[in-house]
C-alpha cells in the first residue's frame, strides 16, 4: 500500500501556465497546472526541468504568479514531461 505523503490537501483545477525557458531566457513556454495545493503544483510541460531549478509559473486566466523549486521532473510521453514543484510560500 503507498500513502500519500503531501503536506496538504491537492485540487484538480487544470490551467494553462507559462513560464520563462529556463534555458534561454527569452522564450514563454506554455504547459498544463493539473493540480494544486497550498505547498506545490503539478505541471505537465514541454520540456524537462532539473531537480532544484527555480522557475516562475504566471496563470494565463489570472494574474496568478509564483515562484517555484522543482522537485521532481519524468517524461510524462512523447510531448510532455510531468514536473512537480514545491511553492515558494512553502518550502522548508
Amino acid at each position: 500500500m503507498q500513502f500519500d505523503q503531501r503536506k496538504n490537501e491537492r485540487s484538480n483545477f487544470p490551467y494553462t501556465i507559462e513560464y520563462m525557458d529556463p534555458y534561454t531566457a527569452n522564450k514563454i513556454i506554455r504547459g498544463v497546472a493539473v493540480n494544486i495545493s497550498d505547498s506545490g503544483v503539478c505541471l505537465y510541460i514541454p520540456q524537462s526541468l532539473n531537480y532544484g531549478q527555480e522557475i516562475t509559473i504566471k496563470s494565463v486566466i489570472s494574474s496568478f504568479s509564483q515562484k517555484a523549486t522543482v522537485c521532481w521532473s519524468e517524461k510524462y510521453d512523447d510531448v510532455f514531461y510531468k514536473v512537480g514543484c514545491c511553492l515558494h510560500n512553502s518550502c522548508h
